[in-house]
């Protein structure tokens, strides 16, 4: 048999390499969030009467961002105030008059029944005073609620409900006023 003849040679080009510093590098998606993030919303309800924020400005804590009309809840606690004064009168009379049934029981001027029921009335009058006392703090504590300030540093999106809108309050989640996002530090997550 014949032998084939060897192939032609193919041409190749050639590089000399390069000797330099390669620095490794590796690139990665990642997203930036705020450690802390607030729904501000109003634990009362009422008309919102101002706005006090620019949108997407920074707030600090206790900056005073949103009020709602007040004048409700300061009638509740001069109410409640008034309702207070009358427990402590009621309560300065029945001491007075359960420290009358003690010394005219011991001479036997009063029935014990009598002088139980001084006594009774005198401790129940003290406990009026502390539902008052009570009721007034709470009503208090809802005044305060109509200034809703910052409770975070950062920046403030933007105002969710304009003044002049009734907004709703509670235990059950109010209305979402605005957010406030921090800005320092801030998250990287990858």
């Amino acid at each position: 048999p014949q032998a084939k003849p060897a192939p032609a040679a193919v041409s190749v080009t050639v590089a000399h390499p390069v000797v330099r510093q390669v620095e490794d590098w590796n690139e990665f998606i990642g997203r930036l969030a705020a450690p802390e993030t607030v729904e501000i919303r109003s634990r009362v309800s009422g008309y919102l009467s101002k706005v006090h924020f620019q949108e997407g400005s920074l707030v600090q804590p206790s900056n005073l961002l949103v009020t709602i009309d007040p004048r409700p809840y300061q009638a509740v606690v001069d109410r409640l105030a008034a309702d207070l004064s009358r427990a402590r009168h009621r309560a300065d009379l029945a001491a007075a008059e359960a420290s009358r049934a003690d010394s005219l029981f011991r001479t036997r001027a009063i029935s014990a029944d009598d002088h139980d029921q001084r006594i009774k009335a005198s401790a129940e009058a003290v406990d009026s005073v502390r539902g008052a006392e009570a009721a007034l703090q709470a009503a208090k504590l809802d005044l305060e609620f109509t200034e809703i300030r910052s409770p975070i540093a950062g920046r403030i999106s933007n105002a969710r409900v304009t003044a002049g809108n009734l907004v709703s309050g509670g235990d059950s989640g109010g209305t979402l006023l605005t957010t406030v996002v921090s800005i320092d530090p801030i998250h990287c997550y990858v």
